[in-house]
């Protein structure tokens, strides 16, 4: 779904009461989650419409007629042969209540038609336009999201369990926050503001150009430190995943291979240990653990989608702070790194991680610090190379199902032309190595 703007929308004299229309899925989408409502899954529309008795229509099994109903019946003009204002025909009420549910305009529903191809929306009710046999409470029909139609609407929903609030104070640029952890400390956090970018730079195949509008959320401002995850693993008595294996992925004489012993307090294998590190990123963590500690905070990962706009912002560029390589700007291998593409040209005092927040010069336009280099950061997503042609436009939240969650970022270990803001790749979950931490995000 691509943004789009223009002027202030009216409804004509004498239509305030009438479903809206000419209303993309996108649109629709984007209405109900500023009103903190969402659309209904199909199940939920379908439910909503017959109840648990398998009618086929929202009143009964009676035949569809135009006192029920405003559907196309066979006359030049149908039953009305225009949308009519909502609730016109309260004898066509469903089990629950609502209205409407069979003719007047199509209703977009939050579901694929075809999860696989991704690529149309199920849509439900019938139209003025549509014969009876489309008005019945099991009648599904596909829609292209980013269309509009002139006999298609939406209703929205809301769960139960949920409150409905007032929409939030929109976030502003330089914005920050303090997030108590439990144990008395804080994180701080920065506003990332609503907004759109392209998301992508064709660099690699699975880096697809395509247009997203996110809604604004807070991000650590830094990745995730040794401390905190101290006190994390203290309040809950985890015992991580390269604990429990015996071992981790980490740099060796011989390359970068599995080593015994290494885990979140020895990063490097046992002769090494976290001493002297509090601040340094925490690392040897799977994705699984990096989600729990986000929970466990009441937070949770980054989209992969936040984590770019956090990175390059709405002017889309190639690093955090520019369109040009800085080396004083990141830690990345420069010439205390043990691999043999070392740059010899730059010496940062760090062999692998630094401190969190070391390079200020090197922040992102919200403010965000080390999105570039000295670790990589899992993000909430699934990874697929194919994903970015067929993303939503608004809030992607990556595929429904994968073998390799994703991971943003460059690290200690990487070359300068390996580092740029939308380089993505992705590991089996489990994965816990030496170069590898995150960040948390929040509403």
């Amino acid at each position: 779904c691509l943004s789009q703007s223009g002027g202030l929308f009216q409804p004509l004299p004498g239509y305030e009461n009438h479903p809206v229309i000419q209303v993309s899925g996108c649109g629709a989408r984007a209405y109900c989650r500023a009103v903190g409502r969402r659309l209904p899954t199909e199940a939920e529309w379908e439910k909503a419409a017959r109840g648990t008795d398998g009618r086929a229509y929202p009143w009964g099994d009676t035949a569809i007629g135009c006192e029920l109903a405003n559907f196309w019946n066979g006359n030049v003009n149908g039953c009305v042969g225009a949308p009519v204002a909502v609730g016109s025909y309260p004898a066509g009420a469903s089990p629950y209540g609502a209205l409407d549910m069979a003719g007047n305009v199509w209703e977009w529903t939050e579901d694929w038609f075809d999860p696989t191809a991704q690529d149309a929306r199920v849509v439900r009710s019938g139209s003025f336009l549509d014969k009876a046999a489309w008005a019945t409470t099991f009648h599904r029909h596909r829609a292209l999201p980013v269309n509009q139609y002139a006999h298609t609407g939406f209703r929205c929903a809301l769960s139960a369990a949920e409150t409905v609030a007032p929409p939030t104070a929109e976030l502003a640029l330089g914005q920050t926050r303090a997030v108590p952890l439990p144990g008395g400390s804080t994180v701080e956090q920065v506003a990332v503001p609503g907004g759109s970018f392209l998301m992508g730079d064709d660099k690699e195949d699975d880096q697809a150009i395509h247009a997203v509008t996110l809604d604004g959320f807070w991000l650590d401002r830094t990745e995730v430190t040794n401390a905190q995850f101290a006190a994390f693993v203290a309040d809950t008595s985890l015992v991580t995943t390269a604990e429990r294996r015996g071992g981790g992925e980490a740099h060796t004489a011989g390359g970068w291979n599995f080593v015994d012993g290494a885990n979140w307090q020895h990063p490097q294998g046992p002769s090494s240990d976290v001493s002297g590190l509090a601040e340094h990123p925490v690392v040897m963590v799977t994705w699984e653990e990096a989600d729990a500690f986000c929970r466990w905070r009441d937070g949770r990962l980054p989209t992969e989608a936040e984590w770019e706009y956090a990175a390059r912002g709405p002017g889309n560029d190639a690093y955090p702070w520019g369109n040009t390589f800085e080396t004083g700007l990141l830690n990345y291998c420069d010439s205390n790194c043990p691999n043999s593409w070392a740059d010899s040209r730059v010496d940062d005092g760090y062999e692998f991680t630094a401190p969190v927040g070391t390079y200020p010069g090197g922040a992102s336009w919200v403010g965000a610090l080390d999105m570039l280099g000295n670790v990589y950061e899992w993000v909430n997503d699934w990874y697929d190379r194919d994903y970015y042609a067929r993303s939503p436009g608004d809030n992607p939240q990556g595929p429904d199902v994968g073998t390799q969650r994703a991971q943003r970022g460059a690290s200690w270990r990487d070359y300068d032309d390996a580092i740029y803001n939308t380089q993505r790749f992705g590991d089996p979950s489990v994965t816990a190595d030496a170069n590898t931490g995150f960040r948390c995000a929040g509403a």
